[in-house]
């Protein structure tokens, strides 16, 4: 049996001299000098002898192959015999990390007070909660309002019967700590007292601040001595005894010459749109007059030429005001008028001329012709009667 031509190899031959093994390597290229998998017990590294995980190296070496981190760097050794309690005085809790128990590590960690105390939940032993239920027969200890066990308690309810079981009186509770008479919110603290303990800070005298502390300011207290209007203001760096937007007691506009009343920082609804826009402040005002007949009418050309004003308290265009005058009738929603010279303001009734636009834009001869004798019909007649007149064309 011929023998695999690799040196130190007994395997039998497979293929091109080679074993299977050899072989496969070979057409794979990988170098027959590596080693297999599985034969590696040990990390490579000199001075390492934890078991290999992969690439020759133990699960810290390997790891900091991955991430390129110096492999010849220090390894931290942790504490053997870590202690059975935390090391602080007066805590006998189990340890857990940092010599410290859980809460104390915890503190450590967020950079808080050490040696603030520390808050135990006691409610749930206060034998003026738990007490027997109010139910006949039934020795079961419970702790809701009604005084009754869960069962009894939906039995109750079923039958509509808490009438006969009064809620239990509420004794108020107050704070734990000395010269505080504030209620209990949260494991014996008022709100104030466990929210200093929950940072880790020590237990001071909080005093109480009911109202606003701005002059003149008679709103009940948000943060930091001042109500929620102050407060936003404050934080926003404006000026706190700056008037309210649109609370200034209405008084006149503050621009020279203008009589109205100020809706924005002192300006009236003009002026502080046109300084919001950067537009002239010293621009004429256009009246604005609710006319009652058409010879009061105030008309003003817009933007697009056409001549505008309001009438009977809506704004009329002038083309179309003159055209329903003369004819007697109003424009229909799908008829505009058109300026025969081109000129928008060029309002004469000779300049007028009304246009009809249907829809859609693509129609049936007998549907057009229905639909023009249905709205023109005297000008159909009219049209019909001088064609008649005309003599006959060869």
């Amino acid at each position: 049996m011929k023998i695999c031509s690799e040196e130190g190899c007994d395997s039998p031959i497979r293929g091109k001299g080679y074993c299977r093994f050899h072989l496969r390597r070979f057409n794979d290229g990988i170098p027959f000098d590596k080693p297999k998998r599985g034969s590696i017990k040990v990390c490579t590294l000199k001075g390492c002898e934890k078991p290999h995980s992969g690439k020759g190296y133990c699960f810290t070496h390997y790891t900091r192959f991955v991430k390129g981190q110096d492999l010849e760097a220090p390894i931290k050794v942790y504490e053997k015999n870590p202690p059975e309690k935390c090391t602080l005085e007066n805590c006998d809790e189990p340890y857990v990390a940092k010599g410290y128990c859980n809460v104390h590590y915890n503190r450590f960690s967020h950079g808080r007070d050490l040696h603030a105390p520390i808050l135990v939940k006691t409610t749930a032993q206060d034998p003026d909660l738990i007490k027997k239920c109010l139910w006949e027969s039934c020795d079961v200890l419970t702790r809701n309002d009604r005084q009754l066990c869960p069962g009894h308690y939906q039995m109750a309810h079923r039958r509509k019967i808490f009438d006969q079981y009064p809620r239990r009186e509420k004794k108020v509770r107050i704070c734990n700590f000395e010269t505080c008479q504030r209620q209990q919110q949260s494991l014996g603290y008022c709100k104030a007292h466990y929210q200093q303990i929950y940072r880790g800070a020590r237990l001071t005298n909080v005093e109480r601040i009911m109202k606003c502390s701005h002059t003149g300011c008679d709103l009940p207290h948000r943060a930091k001595g001042f109500c929620g209007f102050h407060y936003s203001r404050t934080v926003r760096g404006v000026d706190l005894d700056a008037p309210k937007r649109g609370t200034t007691g209405r008084t006149k506009c503050k621009w020279k010459d203008c009589h109205r009343k100020n809706d924005y920082w002192g300006l009236c609804t003009l002026h502080y749109e046109r300084q919001r826009d950067g537009k002239d402040m010293d621009a004429p005002i256009r009246k604005r007059t609710n006319a009652k007949t058409i010879d009061e009418i105030n008309w003003v050309k817009n933007d697009y030429g056409y001549m505008i004003g309001r009438f009977k308290g809506k704004n009329v265009i002038q083309h179309r005001l003159v055209w329903e005058l003369h004819h007697g009738r109003k424009l229909r929603s799908f008829e505009n008028i058109h300026h025969l010279n081109g000129i928008r303001d060029d309002n004469r009734i000779e300049n007028l001329q009304v246009w009809a636009k249907p829809q859609p834009c693509g129609q049936r001869p007998e549907d057009l012709v229905a639909w023009s004798v249905k709205y023109y019909r005297e000008e159909i007649l009219r049209s019909i009667d001088t064609r008649l007149e005309l003599p006959l064309q060869p």
